[in-house]
């Protein structure tokens, strides 16, 4: 039965993503185009790898190394993407079996099973950070790495023969490098939790032999030296993501960041609530035992130290960072509180609760079946190829042009689920350079233009106003053809026609876009309308609000440069909501470094809120574009005031 269960669960997972239905549409983010991209650059197109700008995480391992194998599987960007995801859920089964094989024996397959049922329950039901377990480039590849060090160090430790523990070192080494190397939050997330854990038992036993400790400090000296190759690789991105100094007041200014995102995930599933009470009292019978010098399992009671110690450092970042707070940083935090509670509760009550298990893989297979079965029923077979990209096609293929420009996350989705073999730059509303691309996408000169259709203050168009923005006839007249593909224009120049040298022609027809360089004390105000918008409606006063049935970005921009210092922000806003209930989240993200802040949005219960927040710039992000993204949530109301930045240092 159980075996039928798996081979039922991995069909139906499979089917979900082979259908190219709701669930799949909310797990693809632009953000995953990344690797494939490049991989389709580099191995079809003859790019190279040195022309392309990197995330502050470079992801290397394993999520190269899967996209890889992915890429030679399927020339399909989307069903590469579908491989990855796969392949990603798969082996965190396999590593779930071998710990539970570890802590609790023969139960290993049904508690393993358990956990990636309730795993992919959550998932599916698009609840951050958990739906990550889909994605590569959001840092669950480093966590899935943790995981397997775990397993290898148990085997380690088992086993007897003295070259096969000498191979299972080097592997173990190998890995704490190339994770390291790849994203260095693997540092708080395996590196220091297993020091100290390693440590504590060393006391313990009071074994002080150097000898027993040079696989430790073996894989201790290969992860410090992957990451002094990452600080030597990525200087900028290390210093944009210093830690402040460790204060009571900054402590206190901080808790809410410890709170806000347990508030955020029970919101989405009251399940992970009944998860963290049973991980709050797993807690406390460990911190009796201890005081009662006791112990249970001690794999089990290892592996629970280790899953406590891993979210402590991953809150002290939260606490002490203005910038790495952020769900994606925090996954193991919300995974061990799933993992852990399982584990206990087939060690302790295996007999009592199998019943009960079964019948929560039953309901929870059941539902993902129904969710896959609705997404044929609708779909039917086909592959994700949305309508108004294939319109894109077709209109590019009957001009036979390939070379345009488009929005940053426009130009990624494009091109990686385009049938033609496109070249879109990244290019922002005011034809700067867009970062994470590669050098030979940009030209002096293009074909065609894709915009996504808004309203916002440089193109003055609603939807159904068929003329290219006034800042694109400004730099390269009017267009030869205008395409209307669903959600976006199409502009199309001809070949080579849309030259954007003339880009300066852009500053005589809008004032505003180009701000004076910002001095302490000075501030900067965007009303709600004079942002861009992906969803919002102007109203009289010049607000930005939404209807309640969408959902996406209702505010990003402004784009602006600022020099070097500190900046405190401010945005104004109005929902019906109540001040529990999530209505979306705000972000800020400086071009060419990423996001540095994320924060979710509570409704104001009709009155006017304010959020206020602090960012800064550090010499290397002198003159850097700021934007600020306000996501709005589905069924919710949200009317957006204004965003003000105030330079305070």
């Amino acid at each position: 039965m159980i075996i039928n269960g798996i081979n039922l669960l991995c069909f139906d997972f499979a089917r979900i993503f082979s259908k190219g239905n709701t669930v799949v549409r909310k797990l693809i983010n632009a953000d995953l185009l990344f690797i494939p991209l490049i991989l389709k650059d580099v191995f079809k197109n003859g790019g190279r790898f040195t022309d392309w700008s990197f995330p502050p995480a470079l992801f290397l391992f394993p999520d190269y190394p899967l996209a890889i194998v992915a890429f030679l599987s399927h020339s399909n960007i989307y069903t590469q993407m579908v491989i990855i995801s796969i392949v990603q859920v798969i082996f965190t089964f396999l590593i779930m079996k071998s710990i539970a094989k570890y802590t609790i024996g023969e139960k290993h397959l049904i508690g393993s099973l358990t956990i990636i049922v309730f795993l992919l329950g959550l998932a599916t039901n698009n609840v951050i950070p958990f739906n990550l377990i889909f994605k590569a480039v959001f840092h669950y590849g480093a966590f899935l790495m943790v995981l397997f060090l775990i397993v290898l160090w148990m085997r380690f430790n088992e086993e007897n023969n003295k070259y096969y523990k000498i191979g299972l070192f080097i592997v173990m080494s190998g890995i704490a490098f190339a994770t390291t190397f790849s994203d260095p939050l693997f540092i708080l997330w395996f590196i220091v939790p297993f020091i100290v854990i390693e440590f504590i038992l060393a006391i313990r036993k009071r074994d002080f032999s150097l000898k027993n400790k040079l696989p430790l400090v073996g894989i201790l000296f290969f992860s410090v030296l992957g990451l002094q190759v990452y600080k030597w690789i990525r200087p900028s991105a290390v210093s944009g993501r210093a830690a402040k100094p460790l204060t009571i007041d900054n402590l206190i200014d901080n808790f809410d960041k410890i709170i806000e995102p347990f508030n955020f995930v029970i919101q989405q599933s009251s399940i992970f609530g009944v998860f963290l009470l049973l991980y709050i009292g797993i807690t406390l019978y460990n911190f009796i035992l201890l005081c009662k010098g006791k112990r249970d399992n001690s794999k089990l009671s290892w592996i629970f130290i280790f899953s406590f110690l891993s979210i402590c450092t991953t809150t002290l970042l939260m606490v002490l960072s203005d910038e790495l707070y952020a769900l994606r940083y925090q996954i193991p935090t919300f995974f061990w509180i799933i993992i852990i509670p399982i584990l206990y509760i087939y060690h302790f009550w295996y007999k009592r609760i199998l019943p009960i298990a079964i019948t929560c893989i039953i309901f929870i297979t059941l539902k993902i079946s129904l969710v896959s079965y609705k997404g044929v029923k609708e779909y039917g077979f086909i592959k994700y190829y949305p309508k108004y990209i294939s319109c894109i096609d077709e209109v590019l293929k009957k001009e036979k042009l390939d070379n345009g420009i488009a929005e940053f996350w426009d130009a990624k989705v494009i091109t990686g689920f385009s049938k033609l073999n496109l070249n879109i730059a990244y290019h922002n509303i005011q034809l700067e350079k867009q970062g994470l691309s590669s050098k030979r996408h940009f030209k002096s000169s293009y074909d065609f233009a894709v915009l996504k259709k808004i309203i916002d203050d440089y193109t003055y168009e609603s939807k159904d106003y068929l003329e290219a923005p006034i800042w694109l006839k400004a730099v390269a007249g009017e267009p030869k053809l205008i395409k209307d593909c669903s959600r976006y224009w199409v502009y199309v120049y001809g070949k080579d026609k849309l030259n954007i040298q003339n880009k300066d022609n852009i500053g005589s027809n809008f004032e505003d876009i180009e701000i004076p360089k910002i001095e302490v004390g000075e501030e900067l105000i965007w009303k709600g309308c004079e942002l861009s918008t992906h969803l919002g409606k102007q109203t009289q006063e010049c607000f930005l609000t939404k209807d309640k049935s969408t959902r996406g970005l209702l505010t990003y921009g402004p784009y602006q440069k600022l020099p070097a210092g500190n900046y405190q922000f401010e945005i104004e806003y109005n929902s019906v909501n109540n001040s529990k209930e999530q209505i979306g989240n705000w972000s800020v993200s400086i071009s060419n470094f990423g996001e540095v802040k994320n924060k979710i949005m509570s409704g104001s219960d009709g009155k006017n809120k304010r959020i206020i927040g602090k960012f800064a710039l550090n010499e290397s992000q002198h003159m850097e574009a700021v934007e600020v993204r306000i996501w709005a949530e589905s069924n919710k109301d949200l009317t957006v005031h204004f965003l003000k930045i105030k330079r305070i240092q």
